[in-house]
């Protein structure tokens, strides 16, 4: 264990009481004492990105003899420091004559080399850590049982209520537990830990054998499965965080430079929510990151308890993400049809997004449906007033409002596309197979929505418009989904064309008359 002091700073910005502290630090010092929690193949509540292209020309950057006098970000988590005030010396000016008022102070922790800790060992002292985060064991999770040679923990995905304000009446998926959960039921069996190795170190070995691995193929391999996870923990055991600046750090450190020093702006005693809240506020405000990496950040970082916390602060300063909970019920819900098919923005991105579908893509899909309620749409609400047991066009409108009344439809719609269509092996994300991709997906349910409204369809209950689904759809074999040399489809008439296919196979016309006319398949 090695201890570290440096002489800073301290002070608060405006009302806010939380301390802050500016010191300076090497970075070879900072990569031993602060961790970046990036998402990994086992760990989903990391909420720093992987390190980018940008961070070698970084490396190449400072040995050519530039300086980057920005400041780095760390939050120190609670009670891994000590801070001891000092007085001015005695040759400084008094602080009457400074413009500031100056407060110094020494700042002291220790960190730990864990470089020689086994990865078992690094497990059970993680599990401890985790122990903290409220809501994560909750008495009615369930601990995951995990079967021999089972690559992942099996998914918990369950409701919870917990405790809302005045104006939130409505359960949540806590994602984040689940995933927390998950991972910290990991590392308590050094069986699956093994396990994992093991599968990890198989594909590894496949991808060697390739003559031509894809780009994804050759990062995935770029370290051991042992060494991922021993670093994921190690960071995660470290007193502080990098919130902002691991490139810069990272390619100083790398840098035959010996000595690149930095500022370093620390937030004292903060939790893992405050460490999430000041990554988001930082790269959405001065580079904006991804819609993506913020949905699925919120999502999987967080329990449902500390999430109610960050959207209230994130929603006080301008970031808004309703997405977050769309997201949830469309990749995380048991009853969806598209559950675990949406690709994740997490660090370890190329092979396992394979055959994913968009999420922001998916998202829109979804929109449709909670769109229905908009003000120029009377036609398809009013299909919906006796579904919903409403007396008014008003009222179920007031009712759709609740993300709980109008996402079952959007499940039970496409749940009959799937059981239609998944046993002749075209609910696939692969090449040649078209159903999947997101114009389709858009054109077939926005076609249903408008062709009954038109026709003033009412839906009694859900069996009824189940199975008006499976009426509309019956003239559409899985083979029109097959083989489309279309390019483009997103733009232009894209919808229009599937839309006017799918009308034409409807009225009865054979499908491979549509095949000679149709601009798919020119």
């Amino acid at each position: 264990m090695t201890q570290y002091r440096y002489v800073g700073q301290s002070y608060s910005q405006g009302t806010n009481n939380h301390v802050l502290y500016s010191f300076v630090a090497s970075a070879r010092d900072v990569m031993k004492w602060a961790g970046v929690p990036s998402k990994t193949e086992r760990f989903h509540g990391g909420f720093q990105r992987a390190l980018s292209s940008r961070y070698t020309k970084i490396v190449q950057y400072f040995e050519s003899g530039q300086i980057s006098p920005g400041a780095i970000v760390v939050a120190f988590r609670p009670t891994v420091c000590k801070i001891s005030e000092l007085s001015s010396p005695s040759n400084w000016p008094s602080d009457e004559h400074c413009t500031s008022k100056p407060k110094f102070v020494q700042i002291e922790f220790a960190s730990t080399d864990y470089s020689s800790t086994s990865v078992y060992e690094l497990a059970s002292l993680v599990r401890d850590l985790l122990q903290s985060r409220p809501g994560l064991l909750d008495t009615e999770s369930t601990p995951i049982d995990f079967e021999e040679g089972s690559e992942d923990a099996g998914n918990i995905y369950e409701k919870q209520t917990v405790a809302k304000g005045d104006d939130e009446d409505e359960d949540e998926l806590d994602v984040g537990r689940s995933k927390l959960r998950m991972f910290y039921d990991f590392l308590g069996s050094k069986e699956a830990i093994s396990d994992w190795l093991r599968n990890e170190n198989e594909k590894i070995a496949k991808i060697k054998l390739k003559k031509n691995p894809s780009k994804s193929e050759r990062d995935l391999i770029d370290y051991s499965p042992e060494e991922k996870l021993k670093s994921t923990c190690i960071s995660l055991l470290r007193p502080a965080m990098l919130v902002d600046g691991q490139h810069r750090v990272n390619g100083a450190n790398e840098s035959e430079v010996k000595n690149v020093e930095f500022t370093v702006c620390a937030v004292h005693d903060a939790n893992w929510v405050e460490q999430v809240f000041q990554f988001v506020v930082l790269n959405k405000m001065a580079r904006s990151i991804s819609k993506d990496f913020l949905t699925e950040l919120l999502n999987s970082s967080l329990t449902n308890i500390e999430v109610l916390e960050i959207d209230r602060r994130l929603d006080a300063i301008g970031i808004r993400n309703a997405d977050r909970i769309i997201h949830k019920y469309i990749n995380h819900d048991k009853r969806s049809p598209f559950a675990e098919m949406v690709a994740e923005a997490s660090e370890v991105s190329g092979a396992d997004r394979s055959g994913k579908l968009s999420q922001q893509g998916m998202i829109a899909l979804a929109k449709r449906w909670k769109a229905i309620a908009g003000g120029k749409k009377s036609a398809e609400m009013n299909m919906f007033i006796k579904y919903l047991s409403k007396s008014s066009l008003s009222e179920t409108r007031v009712a759709w409002a609740n993300v709980e009344v109008w996402i079952p439809l959007f499940f039970a719609f496409w749940s009959v596309i799937k059981e239609k269509y998944e046993p002749e092996h075209i609910w696939v994300k692969n090449e040649g197979y078209n159903l999947l991709k997101i114009v389709t997906l858009q054109a077939l349910q926005d076609h249903f929505i408008e062709s009954k409204a038109s026709g003033m369809i009412k839906f009694q209950n859900e069996e009824d418009f189940k199975e008006q689904v499976r009426e509309f759809f019956q003239a559409v074999p899985a083979s029109f989904f097959q083989n489309w040399n279309a390019t483009g489809l997103q733009s232009g008439d894209g919808w229009q064309i599937i839309k006017d296919a799918v009308k034409s196979l409807q009225s009865g016309e054979r499908l491979l008359s549509i095949q000679k006319e149709s601009a798919l398949w020119k």
